[in-house]
C-alpha cells in the first residue's frame, strides 16, 4: 500500500521518553449520542478481532496436535516442521488481514449512521462516521500492535533461552499496552483532523456528488483504511513501541535472569 500520505506517529513528540500523552491537547468532550456510537464501534472492533484470533488459534492448535501425533506414530520430524512453518505463515497473513476491518464489520458501522436505511449518506454524515471510526479504533489497534509486539518478543526470547513467567509476562504486556495506546492515540488524532478527513472523503467520492452510496463507501473506505492503517503502518507503530519500551522491558528481563541465576 502507498503510505506516503499517511500521518506518522512522532516518537520525538515527548523528548522525555515514555508517557507523551500530554503532548497533544485532549479531544473535545463527546455528547451522549457520540459516546454511544463510539462505544458500539469499539465493541465491533473488539469482537471482530477476538473472534478472528480465537478461530485461527483453535485451527492452528489442531494442526500442530495432528502433526505431533503423526510424528509419534512413526512419521518423520519433517512433518511437524512443515506444519509449524505453515502455521507461522498463516499467522503472518492473519496479522496483515486484522489490520483492516472486514467488510461485515464495516457494514454494521454504516448501518449505525444510515438511520432511514436508504443506502445513502451525505458528506456530513460520512464525515461523522469516519471521525467516530478513527476515534474508536484505538481499542482495536492497541490490541493488534500489542499482540504483534508480544509475539515478536516471544520469538526473540526463545532464541536466547529467556522464559518469562506469567507474572513477568503481564508486566511486559502492561508496559507495551501503555506505550501502544499513547502512540496510537497521537497517530489517530492526526488522521482524525479536519484536513485529513476531508482528503479521505474526496478520495472516496470520486464523482464529487456530495453523497455516497453504501457499496461506494464500503469499497472506497476499505481501500483508504488499507493504505493508511494497514500492515506497514501497524509494523511502524510496533517498532516505535519497541524503542519506547526497550529500557523498561530490559529491566524486567534482567530481573528474570537474576531470579533464574539465584
Amino acid at each position: 500500500p502507498n503510505l506516503a500520505t499517511c500521518p506518522q506517529p512522532n516518537p520525538d513528540a515527548n523528548p522525555g521518553g515514555m508517557g507523551c500523552g500530554h503532548s497533544k491537547k485532549p479531544p473535545p468532550t463527546l455528547g451522549s449520542d457520540e459516546i454511544s456510537h463510539n462505544n458500539e464501534i469499539s465493541q465491533l472492533f473488539l469482537l471482530d478481532y477476538k473472534k478472528m484470533k480465537a478461530n485461527y488459534t483453535s485451527k492452528w492448535k489442531g494442526k500442530l496436535m495432528e502433526a505431533r501425533l503423526r510424528v509419534e506414530g512413526g512419521e518423520g520430524e519433517e512433518i511437524l516442521e512443515m506444519v509449524e512453518k505453515q502455521v507461522e505463515d498463516e499467522k503472518a497473513k492473519v496479522q496483515q488481514e486484522t489490520a483492516i476491518m472486514n467488510a461485515d464489520c464495516l457494514e454494521k458501522i454504516w448501518n449505525l449512521y444510515d438511520k432511514d436505511e436508504n443506502g445513502r449518506l451525505d458528506k456530513v454524515e460520512v464525515t461523522k462516521l469516519m471521525k467516530d471510526y478513527f476515534t474508536s479504533a484505538i481499542v482495536y489497534f492497541n490490541l493488534v500492535v500489542t499482540d504483534n509486539t508480544m509475539q515478536k518478543l516471544k520469538g526473540a526470547n526463545g532464541q536466547y533461552g529467556i522464559t518469562a513467567n506469567e507474572k513477568n509476562t503481564k508486566k511486559i504486556r502492561k508496559v507495551i499496552e501503555k506505550s501502544a495506546k499513547t502512540h496510537i492515540r497521537l497517530w489517530l488524532q492526526e488522521i482524525h483532523s479536519k484536513a485529513t478527513i476531508e482528503e479521505i472523503y474526496n478520495e472516496i467520492d470520486k464523482d464529487n456528488s456530495g453523497t455516497l452510496e453504501k457499496e461506494e463507501f464500503l469499497k472506497g473506505f476499505r481501500v483508504v483504511v488499507g493504505e493508511r492503517c494497514g500492515e506497514e503502518q501497524v509494523e511502524r507503530l510496533r517498532q516505535i513501541v519497541v524503542r519506547d519500551t526497550e529500557r523498561d522491558i530490559l529491566e524486567i528481563y534482567n530481573s528474570i535472569v537474576f531470579e533464574n541465576g539465584s
